[in-house]
């Protein structure tokens, strides 16, 4: 009989110090409710309808499409030997696009340091579960058995350092792409990555060099040049991309790199003060913003979007690029595409709204990309018909209804009363995006 970890001596201690801050890491990385299980063990498995006596290497079940259970384990002396678990709920609308093998890893990882505080009668919580938690829980994931784990850490510590660095007085941006197939970028083996490989005069091998040389890095903007390093973390090149700029109509070329990542390539760049984007080739982005780490997932979005609005693809992915934009500029906004346009629907949550042109602006034509952002950082509600015209700007939203129970800020209301009727699309100056659906929890992206 499996032995809860409640019961283990001296457990007091981490609930005491470290226990909270492993449930904030989940609840902010994944964006999801976290639940620990410390009920008895048999009692949880009958709840859940699982079996884990039977089965005690497995690391994670699926409940259902939104819930997925995490089983973290205390090993003891003797090799593979268990003496604790606790099993931990995760539930969100992100969960179900997750896939399998990030729950495996971060089962993994938790329980390595859950094991590590066991050995030292649950002290240290702090330390083991505080910052170096999401780094050492990312490096294993994009490590995935194919590069050394600890070079991926040295990686990630090492733009964090370059995120908090000025040049000359001012922040900037740089990146540098992680591959095992370097001659795909010169346009060998048939694959165009779309850009050039620069050799450079002197290699630099990170490892051997780790002081960071400001000027270096300075030359690399991460967005249409980046330095290129092989497995070994040494660069010997740069690549330039053919696409300078990011507009609309290259937007997920130019932010996700979709044309230029393929295979095992890993993106690290700074995109902005103290701001970090580690992005694959699958579309997943490790993201810290407000020095918080976090996943995000642009299929996850595509896909839910995809599922409560029904527009067109062309309309949807302008709706990710301004939300994504407002997002990377702080700017907090509120976009609002209602399922009844009339105007009876809409005035009975909005008590103003302004109308400036008499031919509505669309969102899908790139002449209007600048005045649109311009709109969306306005005060207010900016208000889209589903073919992607903008019906009204500076909405205020009636917030004398009842709201949910807990702690939420006006935007938020504001959007979830909006939700009643469509998708409402809240983006705070912290860089969250959040969408309302009708009454679903929101999508954090």
């Amino acid at each position: 009989m499996l032995t809860n970890i409640i019961d283990l001596k001296h457990f007091r201690n981490l609930k005491e110090s470290g226990l909270a801050l492993l449930v904030e890491f989940l609840r902010s990385f994944l964006n999801c409710k976290v639940s620990l299980q410390q009920l008895p063990v048999a009692k949880f498995e009958v709840y859940f309808g699982l079996d884990i006596h039977t089965n005690i290497n497995r690391n994670c079940y699926r409940i259902n499409e939104n819930k997925m259970a995490v089983i973290v384990k205390v090993f003891g002396e003797i090799k593979g030997s268990v003496v604790a678990v606790m099993p931990i709920v995760l539930e969100g609308e992100n969960i179900s696009n997750i896939e399998n093998s990030l729950f495996e890893n971060l089962a993994i990882v938790i329980s390595k340091k859950m094991t590590e505080c066991y050995m030292n009668s649950f002290h240290y919580g702090t330390r083991i579960f505080g910052d170096e938690l999401p780094r050492e829980f990312i490096s294993v994931c994009l490590a995935s058995k194919q590069y050394d784990s600890s070079r991926i850490l040295f990686l990630v510590e090492l733009f964090e350092k370059l995120a908090a660095t000025t040049f000359e007085g001012e922040y900037f941006s740089t990146g540098l792409i992680l591959s095992k197939s370097l001659y795909e970028y010169n346009q060998k083996n048939g694959r165009d990555r779309r850009g050039k490989l620069n050799r450079l005069t002197e290699e630099n091998d990170l490892i051997k060099n780790p002081s960071i040389n400001k000027r270096f890095w300075y030359l690399m903007d991460g967005i249409s040049s980046f330095y290129i390093a092989n497995q070994t973390l040494v660069i010997k090149d740069t690549f330039i991309r053919n696409e300078s700029e990011s507009s609309l109509n290259n937007f997920f070329d130019s932010y996700f790199l979709e044309n230029t990542l393929y295979g095992l390539d890993i993106a690290f760049r700074v995109i902005g003060p103290n701001e970090i984007s580690i992005i694959t080739n699958k579309g997943i982005e490790f993201i810290k913003i407000e020095n918080r780490w976090r996943i995000r997932d642009f299929n996850c979005l595509n896909k839910y979007l995809d599922s409560k609005l029904k527009v067109d693809n062309e309309f949807r992915k302008a709706v990710i690029y301004y939300a994504t934009m407002c997002s990377k500029n702080h700017c907090s906004s509120i976009i609002w595409v209602p399922e009844d346009e009339s105007k009876k629907a809409i005035d009975a949550v909005v008590s103003s709204k302004n109308k400036i042109w008499r031919n509505n602006l669309s969102l899908t034509d790139e002449k209007n990309s600048t005045i649109i952002q311009r709109i969306l950082s306005s005060d207010g509600v900016t208000i889209i018909s589903k073919t992607g015209k903008i019906l009204y700007c500076g909405a205020i939203v009636k917030l004398d209804v009842k709201k949910k129970s807990g702690l939420m800020g006006t935007g938020e209301n504001a959007a979830e009363t909006l939700s009643q009727n469509g998708v409402a699309i809240k983006i705070s100056q912290d860089g969250n995006i959040k969408i309302f659906a009708t009454s679903l929890p929101p999508l954090i992206y």
